[in-house]
């Protein structure tokens, strides 16, 4: 008996081994693609049980990750506050209320990092619109009928500026651009409408922006194309400036045809949108709605209403499983307050370096300048990536949250149409990235077997059209499932 045990081990181990060998094979292949010469590749593969590396390219090579990295981030996040953590926006006020229900101070709407408030992407969340009902409500349950002061937004529990100085012009304009601050509404971006025309050559009129964004103008120069184009209109303008130049072309047709913007400064933009609800309500204010300065003394405040996010885990999800840039960022702020006390980038790099370190993953492949993978100034290696992901698997209490973040191969998020109808569809979860010149994968693949892998797949500077790049690197990835 004893002999046979010792021979199906052996013989396990030979034929893992030998996987591993055609894995690795395949992956020579992939490196050597003539298409991919001037390009650069680094690819990691760990088994999740035994932590070997079954396959490797450059495995330390530090190269752009794109959106991959917000897999870095939601895992931090989960790591330090836990998949059950909420956010909170609290209204405010201070001064007091006299016999006649005027309030003489100031009302406050105080951000503690929630980047769904109103919402109208999320489920499960109040729109904008039903946050100003619920403020409203709590003013004239608490009997004010007047205010001898200003609505005031509070974005002072972050102390950087909402958008990496590296971040693209061509993006910075647009809702994937969006900056990251305490107090954040509508995930900080409107839509702008135009109306269509069925003249290829002619320039669409603008129909406005839902939300209305008070005081925000565009220079229009986008040009009708031809019909069924698509989206090729990008907005361009810089945080806290209130003129957007919009460019580009949409197609051809009868109908409204809608982009999206990053708002200029949506604390401003929420306590001008509250202060109007009032007003229309018959409550006045005496002075402009307007933003609290640093240095204040928050402990004089009344509460009125405190709103609470959904969990820190559905908030990863709807992060990773439609690459939403915002939320990247502002969990990254609000890693670099727990841990360091300063809701900051760099104090969220910081952060992240610090948790990984302390679960014995090395940081010498790596550079970070957001959390999201916007910026072309990030360096990170596959093994990296490989060995977060790994690292957090292998953790019960952050894997649930993980799995349920993570793309499913032909089914799910930025994973939808990839490996369908192969034996990788329902078996391998990633995270994908992509920019000009970049793609990249990471995540958790399945074989037949029943092997469990952690990987990641970065490529840079390829000269391939996007659909080849694609086919080459679905290729690698459904190896990872035989």
């Amino acid at each position: 008996m004893r002999f046979y045990l010792v021979f199906f081990a052996l013989f396990s181990l030979a034929g893992n081994a030998l996987a591993q060998m055609e894995l690795q094979g395949h992956l020579n292949a992939l490196a050597a693609d003539p298409q991919l010469k001037g390009a650069e590749l680094s690819v990691s593969v760990i088994d999740i049980a035994t932590n070997q590396l079954v396959a490797s390219h450059e495995s330390r090579k530090a190269l752009i990750p794109a959106s991959s990295l917000k897999l870095l981030t939601t895992a931090t996040a989960l790591a330090l506050l836990g998949p059950e953590h909420r956010f909170y926006t609290d209204l405010q006020y201070d001064g007091y209320i006299d016999a006649e229900g005027i309030l003489n101070g100031n009302i406050y709407i105080t951000g503690y990092g929630d980047p769904t408030l109103g919402s109208d992407q999320m489920d499960g969340v109040d729109s904008m619109d039903k946050v100003l009902e619920k403020w409203l409500s709590a003013i004239k349950e608490a009997g004010i009928k007047s205010i001898q002061g200003a609505i005031l937004a509070d974005d002072t529990y972050f102390e950087d500026t909402p958008v990496s100085p590296n971040w693209s012009w061509s993006d910075i304009g647009n809702y994937y651009g969006a900056g990251a601050w305490a107090l954040n509404v509508h995930e900080n971006f409107y839509y702008l409408r135009f109306q269509q025309n069925r003249n290829p050559g002619s320039k669409p009129s603008l129909k406005g922006t839902v939300p209305k964004i008070e005081g925000l103008n565009f220079e229009n120069d986008v040009v009708t194309a031809g019909a069924h184009t698509g989206d090729n209109a990008y907005i361009y303008g810089r945080v806290y400036t209130y003129v957007r130049e919009v460019s580009g072309s949409i197609p051809a047709g009868n109908g409204l045809f809608v982009i999206k913007g990053s708002m200029p400064d949506p604390p401003f933009f929420i306590a001008q949108s509250f202060q109007n609800k009032l007003q229309d309500a018959g409550i006045g204010c005496s002075l402009s709605c307007g933003k609290v300065k640093r240095q204040v003394h928050k402990e004089a405040r009344n509460l009125l209403i405190r709103l609470y996010s959904p969990t820190l885990k559905q908030i990863v999800v709807r992060t990773n499983l439609e690459s939403v840039n915002v939320y990247s960022e502002v969990l990254l702020r609000i890693i670099g307050k727990h841990l360091l006390g300063t809701g900051s980038r760099e104090a969220g790099i910081m952060a992240i370096r610090q948790v990984w370190e302390d679960r014995g993953l090395s940081w010498t492949e790596t550079t970070l300048d957001d959390g999201c993978g916007l910026s072309s100034l990030n360096r990170i290696s596959s093994l990296q990536l490989a060995g977060t992901i790994r690292k957090a698997w292998i953790d019960e209490n952050l894997r649930p949250a993980l799995k349920a973040s993570l793309p499913l191969a032909g089914v799910s998020g930025t994973m939808r149409s990839y490996l369908k109808g192969t034996v990788a569809e329902g078996k391998l979860q990633a995270k994908t990235g992509s920019m000009n010149g970049v793609r990249s994968f990471t995540g958790i693949a399945t074989n037949r077997k029943g092997q469990q892998f952690a990987f990641s797949i970065i490529v840079n500077h390829y000269s391939c059209t996007n659909s080849q790049i694609r086919k080459k690197l679905e290729t690698f990835l459904l190896h990872l499932c035989e």
